[in-house]
């Protein structure tokens, strides 16, 4: 169970809204649907009053499919991780075996194995270059991080050769990888970090206001990132902050217990950092965060030359009658410019983050939760809502929270009832950003599955949209089709 959300969580949907609603259709990439923003008309509902399943009120911008008939997600987990850069861009990554086609490219993976790739899109949808790396070995990719001077850092796991254009690197055991491309996809630098005595993992990357970036992990043993070495007695967290060079500046890790996971990493507009994990118990600089003996939800924040700012651990309220699913596990989390932090995860039971209590409908099973913590860490508020497949949230502008995911039947939001056609269906929905109670919510689908997994929000009022699909699927700018189905789609929205 521990994993299991974890590794949904990288199939990733990405939503960030672009300055305004309109695109520049010149020298695009074949394969992109695009519209000018024409509103798209509410369908009847189905069933009761009040079931929709539509982005009603919504116009497509753009749209397209990336995959093909022989794309395999690699590593099980058939999506990608996405950043938007500050002009509008968007970069994706991820696995794939087999073969991969993005826009007019096709790449294949060393003799069938697992390998990574990285995309740029522009605003508008078309793509503006597309990279693969890989050998015969296995090969995984973790985070993308957009960085601002327009290029893109990412982080993963490989094994065996690999040359990201700086030459090539090698590692006889799982290796960690941290890259940077510029904003035309060429080498800036890469690093790698192995021993053949020491377990690792990369999960997260994020790039602070002034370029730095900043590594989330696990380690079990010593490692030398560059200069840096740290050693842990056990299989815990470390975080390790470079320079815009990929040289290190500090670094440190986390005690507790030995089966915390690593989730997700950023920074706000003062350069300040933060993480959430799944534990059941941590110390973090002395500080020691009291879980359970099942999975907990754990966030902290730090100051930019590393110094523990504050920590919460959120774990299912003792006393409460047990639910058979006690574990509250982390999914999303994201962070506005001022430190205010947004999260989304599961749990079982009743919880309880510090505004009042929340208890999953089913008592045998699992419900999603969302919480808004202020800059010092504090609640502000918390809603559950009826499904465990929230994968994403994010900041709109103003400060209210986007959650995004998919839903099973059917899902009542604020007095919104929606329906699915079949398999899974994508939501959005906005949460207003004093108490959240949602303002808006949207969803689609047909019989088959589709998924989504973040959303994220400017002032411009402008999604961008990426997820998983299986079937046809039609956001308003004509129906795209699955040939693999798990191919990624790529969606522009004006709301």
């Amino acid at each position: 169970m521990r994993s299991a959300w974890v590794r949904r969580g990288v199939w990733t949907l990405f939503a960030a809204m672009l300055s305004g609603c309109a695109v520049d259709t010149a020298n695009e990439t074949s394969g992109v649907m695009l519209h000018e923003p024409v509103r798209t008309p509410a369908r009847a509902p189905i069933g009761a009053p009040g079931e929709e399943d539509l982005w009603s009120g919504t116009s497509c911008l753009f749209s397209s499919a990336l995959g093909g008939p022989e794309f395999v997600g690699g590593n099980g987990n058939p999506g990608a991780s996405l950043a938007l850069d500050h002009a509008g861009n968007a970069f994706l990554g991820g696995d794939f075996q087999v073969e991969m086609k993005i826009g007019g490219e096709a790449f294949s993976s060393v003799e069938g194995s697992v390998d990574i790739f990285v995309t740029k899109a522009r605003e508008t949808g078309g793509i503006a270059w597309s990279r693969h790396f890989g050998d015969r070995e296995k090969q995984h990719l973790s985070d993308v991080a957009a960085a601002p001077d327009g290029g893109v850092v990412f982080t993963g796991v490989f094994s065996g050769t690999i040359d990201f254009g700086g030459g090539p690197l090698t590692a006889t055991v799982p290796a960690i990888y941290l890259v940077k491309l510029d904003a035309e996809g060429q080498h800036v630098w890469s690093r790698s970090f192995h021993d053949e005595e020491t377990m690792t993992w990369a999960y997260a990357v994020t790039v602070d206001p002034a370029g730095d970036v900043v590594l989330y992990g696990n380690l079990e043993g010593s490692l030398d990132f560059g200069g840096l070495e740290l050693e842990t007695g056990g299989l815990f967290p470390f975080l390790v902050k470079f320079d815009d060079q990929g040289r290190p500046l500090w670094g440190k890790s986390f005690r507790g217990s030995t089966d915390q996971t690593p989730l997700a990493i950023a920074t706000d507009q003062t350069g300040n950092i933060y993480v959430t994990e799944e534990a059941k118990y941590a110390t973090i600089d002395g500080k020691h965060l009291m879980g359970d003996a099942f999975s907990n939800a754990l966030t902290a924040s730090f100051a930019p030359d590393g110094t523990l700012r504050w920590a919460r651990i959120f774990r299912e309220r003792q006393g409460a009658t047990s639910s058979g699913a006690p574990d509250t596990i982390p999914v999303s989390m994201a962070v506005d410019p001022s430190g205010n932090v947004a999260l989304t995860g599961v749990f079982g039971g009743t919880i309880d983050f510090g505004s009042g209590a929340l208890t999953a409908a089913d008592p045998h099973g699992y419900a999603s939760y969302v919480v808004k913590l202020n800059t010092h860490g504090d609640a502000l508020w918390s809603v559950a809502l009826d499904t465990d497949t929230v994968k994403s949230v994010g900041f709109d502008g103003v400060g209210d929270v986007l959650v995004g995911g998919s839903f099973a039947e059917r899902l009542l939001l604020g007095d919104t009832l929606h329906v699915t056609d079949g398999d899974a269906d994508i939501f959005a929905a906005r949460l207003n950003g004093t108490n959240g109670t949602p303002s808006w919510s949207h969803s689609l689908g047909d019989g088959a599955d589709q998924r989504a997994t973040r959303i994220a929000m400017d002032q411009g009022g402008r999604l961008v949209l990426t997820g998983v699909f299986d079937g046809s699927l039609d956001l308003g700018c004509g129906a795209l089709s699955s040939g693999s189905g798990n191919d990624l789609f790529l969606a522009g929205l004006c709301p």
